[in-house]
């Protein structure tokens, strides 16, 4: 019987597919200033009834980051302090074709999150087909003891039934606690019985 159910509340980054790159990182800083209020306006609440958001991805992070007054980016430390933002290690979604250097260059962003006293420790890659095996030594390399993802079901096949957690067994035998959920999609097209379509 399910007890509990955790969700991660995020917003998904697709560069260039839904708007122009310019438009997108608009739309995101405009998601993590929401998501900051949210933080704020539920910071006094219990504990498992606040607001919490993932920042997907690096790049737009500290793109907005790069633009945000110190009084924006002191609220985000802060809603980090309190366990309410986290930030996921990869700089943009991976494809399974990236090599050894790609997949190390998707990392360089933790070390300044981390520099600014943000713990990086788990990683997302969402709606793509897969990702390099290589990726599990280079995100344990890292710090990251921790993956979600969920494969693209249209163009790819989930490694294992979904949702469903494994451990990924890395090149050298280390281990990667990874969880295989379903796409952004699914909970509203399918869990919850919306329609795809309005028409």
């Amino acid at each position: 019987m399910i007890s509990e159910v955790l969700l991660v509340h995020h917003s998904h980054t697709d560069i260039g597919y839904t708007h122009p790159q310019p438009v997108v990182f608009e739309l995101h800083d405009r998601f993590i200033e929401n998501a900051l209020d949210l933080a704020d306006a539920t910071a006094g609440e219990r504990e498992d009834a606040r607001f919490r958001w993932t920042c997907e991805v690096t790049g737009i992070t500290r793109a907005w980051w790069n633009r945000a007054s110190n009084v924006e980016r002191d609220r985000f430390l802060a809603a980090v302090g309190r366990g309410q933002f986290e930030v996921a290690a990869l700089e943009w979604h991976l494809t399974p074709l990236a090599d050894l250097r790609m997949l190390i260059r998707s990392l360089e962003n933790v070390r300044f999150f981390r520099d600014l006293g943000i713990p990086v420790r788990s990683g997302m890659n969402t709606d793509v087909n897969g990702v390099p095996w290589g990726l599990v030594d280079v995100l344990l390399d890292h710090g990251i003891d921790g993956f979600s993802m969920s494969s693209n079901s249209h163009l790819g096949g989930p490694v294992t039934p979904r949702p469903g957690a494994f451990r990924w067994a890395s090149p050298d035998g280390r281990e990667l606690l990874v969880w295989n959920g379903f796409q952004y999609w699914h909970a509203a097209n399918v869990l919850m019985r919306m329609p795809s379509s309005i028409d």
